[in-house]
């Protein structure tokens, strides 16, 4: 009897997973048709589609395979990331709230970044080295300063709680001291954009020559 009710509430527990995972999928894909379907072109669904799918002509192929796929493919694949981080953390510390923004390592990351741009002065691949050891630093002073005979998923998130308080008033207080053009765009590194790509008339501030220049 306890048996056939275990192997029951597995089967419902089963069937829920695959539910809400088809409907979590069969909404990303919207989403994904949606963000190549609209732009300085606006391109129908169902051209959207027959393009995915090799069946589009030239023009739209163009503007969906060249310029909006890469990123599109880069946004969902930033948010695979996002959710595996949460999985693992929630796994191993075996707590609902852990997270690498909640326990400290991303505000380590922006703090070193926040650090590197606006102290030191650098640019492009080594803010991105910074940030990557700012959250190892980060991790790594968390768990020492979590680890009491042990580290126990409680006690580590309460020092990463702590640990992002203080990361985050460094952050806000570089961006608030800093020239207005620097902490721009430090705050354009912190948030990130997609929106960079060829064809686009996002602008950003030219840093050396200190003067509005079109970024395309």
């Amino acid at each position: 009897m306890t048996a056939a009710v275990v192997a029951r509430v597995r089967r419902r527990h089963a069937a829920r997973v695959a539910v809400v995972s088809l409907g979590l999928a069969v909404a990303c894909f919207a989403a994904f048709c949606g963000a190549l379907s609209l732009g300085e072109v606006d391109i129908p669904l169902p051209e959207v589609v027959r393009t995915l799918f090799g069946a589009g002509d030239g023009g739209t192929g163009y503007i969906i395979t060249e310029l909006r796929l890469p990123r599109a493919v880069v946004a969902v694949l930033a948010g695979v990331a996002f959710g595996l981080s949460g999985a693992i953390f929630q796994t191993l510390l075996r707590n609902p709230l852990a997270s690498p923004d909640f326990i400290g390592v991303t505000a380590g990351a922006s703090g070193a970044a926040v650090l590197a741009l606006l102290v030191f002065g650098l640019r492009g691949f080594p803010v991105s080295v910074a940030a990557f050891a700012g959250a190892l630093a980060t991790a790594a002073v968390i768990y020492v300063l979590s680890w009491r005979r042990g580290v126990t998923g409680y006690r580590l998130v309460l020092v990463g709680v702590a640990m992002t308080a203080m990361l985050t008033s460094v952050v806000s207080y570089g961006l608030t001291t800093a020239d207005v053009y620097d902490a721009r765009e430090a705050l354009v590194w912190l948030t990130g954009s997609l929106n960079a790509g060829p064809g686009t008339p996002w602008r950003t501030w030219g840093p050396a020559s200190r003067c509005w220049s079109p970024w395309r």
